[in-house]
């Protein structure tokens, strides 16, 4: 459960929010060294032209990480819960869900304040009414919906990494056949090209 791993992993979770970065890089370098993959942009969840094709690692890694690190995060999810057979919880699901809606609210809320002072400064427009005099406080609700995005980077970064710890443990056997079948044809291939069985260290 995510709600759980700020006590489970404390460390961990503060890497992966205050260092999300540097975390993501880290942990899907280990992910390609666990499967044997080549490197493919997103974890292969962008399969628009060259994102859908095996990149050199470094510098492309390096750029999806600091270009997009929420994206990146999303990304090793995504090769977590495909290479190894998991999926989120109700909880993780329910976690997410608000985080984005406090995001969604802010900007909800940006858009509102923007509106009403271009209808008075661009269009000269003085428009009447309570709904105009209404002052939202827009830089605290951003403040809270990146701190929300932190909080849940560390939480997820933490729980994949508690996986890709059993991983190197244990022994990696490719993905489940169920979710093979279910990626797209370019992804299988390279899936396929990894070797089925690892021992890890």
């Amino acid at each position: 459960e995510l709600y759980e791993t700020p006590m489970k992993s404390p460390l961990d979770c503060l890497f992966g929010g205050v260092c999300c970065c540097i975390s993501a890089a880290k942990q899907r370098h280990e992910l390609l060294v666990i499967t044997g993959e080549p490197y493919i942009c997103c974890a292969g969840l962008c399969q628009a032209g060259p994102c859908g094709e095996p990149q050199p690692e470094i510098p492309c890694l390096l750029l999806e990480v600091f270009l997009c690190p929420q994206m990146a995060l999303s990304a090793n999810r995504f090769f977590v819960q495909s290479r190894f057979g998991l999926m989120n919880t109700a909880t993780d699901n329910t976690l997410m869900a608000a985080t984005a809606w406090i995001a969604m609210c802010a900007n909800y809320a940006a858009c509102f304040m923007e509106m009403k002072y271009c209808c008075r400064d661009c269009f000269q427009i003085d428009l009447d009414g309570p709904c105009l005099e209404i002052q939202l406080p827009v830089r605290e609700m951003f403040v809270l919906a990146d701190l929300a995005f932190l909080c849940l980077n560390g939480c997820m970064y933490a729980q994949q990494q508690v996986e890709i710890d059993g991983m190197q443990r244990g022994r990696y056997n490719g993905p489940p056949q169920a979710v093979l079948q279910a990626l797209p044809p370019n992804l299988q291939a390279c899936m396929g090209g990894a070797p089925q069985q690892l021992m890890m260290s």
